[in-house]
């Protein structure tokens, strides 16, 4: 079972290590990222400013560290290697990609809905962009303008902010309720049957659901409950 904190560490060392040939550097970069920034939600644009002010990068640097960022964080976790050993030796306890049990919690901030909703859609857009970048880019486009149909209206601001974000930063509220995470899930869904087609979109949709299974939260809250 993989865990989104796997996926988490794996990206952030594919970016550094595009970033650097110096392991001392990614060691460092990713020694920070883990005991400060990794507690926060995993915001590509904040990730990348805390490693850039932790070591000094010059402006190239910054550029392929957010360059190197998104593209990692658009493959999946399989895709990307694994975090090797020497990157946590120094670490107390450290054992390498060790799978942290979520503390999921019965409020809302932790609650299994809104993680399992997250992941959901975190993996329907990476799969939609293997099978078609320029229908991912123009869904990124569709929402950034437009937001989703059939929503409540006070998550319009978020989902606007995630399509314009590349479908990469989604902040629901903390008191996201259970049918507004299913009518985001459905929206989300409806509008990309209207660019890849309902087939296609349906196979997304089994794949990601699977995947989606695989985090402790879905223990609680069954991520086919969302469609």
């Amino acid at each position: 079972m993989v865990s989104s904190d796997v996926y988490e560490q794996r990206v952030v060392y594919a970016a550094l290590s595009r970033m650097s040939n110096d392991r001392n550097v990614i060691k460092a970069g990713y020694q920070h990222w883990q005991n400060v920034l990794s507690s926060q939600a995993f915001d590509i644009f904040e990730i990348v400013d805390g490693l850039n002010k932790f070591l000094g990068l010059q402006v190239d640097e910054r550029k392929k560290l957010m360059l190197s960022m998104h593209a990692a964080s658009g493959r999946l976790v399989d895709e990307l290697e694994p975090v090797p050993d020497y990157m946590l030796s120094d670490q107390a306890g450290g054992g390498v990609e060790a799978v942290v049990k979520e503390d999921i919690i019965s409020g809302p901030l932790g609650s299994p809905h809104k993680l399992v909703t997250v992941r959901y859609l975190q993996l329907f857009s990476q799969h939609l962009k293997r099978l078609s970048s320029s229908s991912y880019d123009e869904l990124c486009i569709m929402i950034g303008d437009e937001g989703l149909p059939d929503i409540p209206r006070y998550l319009q601001p978020v989902i606007k902010n995630w399509g314009s974000s590349g479908l990469h930063k989604i902040d629901f509220p903390d008191d996201i309720s259970v049918d507004d995470c299913k009518d985001v899930a459905i929206a989300f869904y409806v509008m990309s049957t209207t660019l890849i087609g309902p087939v296609e979109a349906d196979t997304i949709v089994n794949k990601a659901i699977t995947e989606t299974m695989n985090i402790e939260a879905s223990q609680q809250f069954d991520p086919r409950s969302l469609l």
